[in-house]
């Protein structure tokens, strides 16, 4: 159970840092070209 619990919160954390990453990424981008 615990490793399955364990499991799940790294997949909810790398996909949450995922997308904030992609969002700053994005920010970031447009922040450079304009």
């Amino acid at each position: 159970m615990e490793k399955q619990s364990k499991g799940e919160a790294l997949t909810f954390v790398v996909s949450t840092t995922g997308c904030v990453l992609f969002i700053i990424g994005v920010l970031f981008y447009n922040i450079v070209m304009f």
